[in-house]
């Protein structure tokens, strides 16, 4: 057996004792939805195992009265299968804001990593593009890239904040931040880590360190040092 086919039956027992310690610890948090944990899990499999023979999205629909714990479960079961990173969650009820559809587009279309992602569409009833009685359909409205992503995974997309004037924008809020006493050391936020958290929308309910820039910014300032430098 090549060392090929090694790493990938390796990599397939460990996914699969993940993806079964996955589901015993959400049935501990979750309680009474046993049923509905392993079908998601059972889903989930062959997207997790083989996501290279993934050819169109794997989409997972999740019914339910609005608090009663489907992102969360979502959130948990991406924290468990080390896909935390991974994970973009877009409120399609927000027309701007860090969670709205095209915030997330702009994040996850500037993201060059080409790792499989989850992206979880929360209140996904205001995705609708027609209105009115006569089913008119909305025009200039970011969301309706959203068939595009669900349909095929692929969205033709312009930035809507280019390069350098989206990443003076970050620096800016950052440099408000260290005026409102926000410290940093060793690259993660040492003070008023709340008023930080609160300010660029981060859970951070463990208390785990924070990074001050995110990684989700790394690519991004190695682009503009490459253009300005010519590194």
């Amino acid at each position: 057996m090549n060392n090929k086919i090694l790493n990938l039956k390796e990599s397939f027992i460990e996914k699969q004792q993940k993806l079964q310690n996955a589901a015993r610890i959400l049935k501990e948090e979750f309680v009474g939805i046993d049923n509905i944990i392993d079908q998601v899990i059972n889903n989930v499999n062959s997207w997790y195992c083989f996501p290279n023979l993934q050819e169109k999205p794997l989409i997972i629909n999740l019914w339910g009265l609005t608090g009663v714990g489907k992102t969360s479960l979502i959130q948990r079961i991406a924290e468990l299968i080390d896909f935390k990173d991974f994970f973009y969650r877009i409120d399609m009820g927000k027309k701007g804001g860090s969670f709205s559809f095209s915030n997330a587009l702009d994040e996850l279309c500037e993201n060059k990593d080409t790792s499989p992602v989850i992206i979880a569409l929360d209140e996904f009833q205001h995705a609708r593009t027609l209105v009115g009685p006569m089913r008119q359909e909305i025009s200039e409205d970011k969301g309706r890239m959203v068939w595009e992503l669900i349909d095929s995974g692929k969205v033709q997309y312009f930035s809507w904040k280019y390069g350098i004037l989206a990443f003076e924008e970050y620096l800016s809020k950052l440099s408000d931040i260290i005026s409102e006493g926000v410290k940093v050391e060793n690259g993660y936020v040492k003070t008023k880590k709340t008023l930080y958290c609160k300010e660029f929308d981060i859970d951070n309910k463990d208390n785990k360190k924070v990074l001050f820039i995110k990684e989700s910014k790394y690519q991004k300032i190695l682009d503009l040092a490459e253009r300005r430098h010519g590194l």
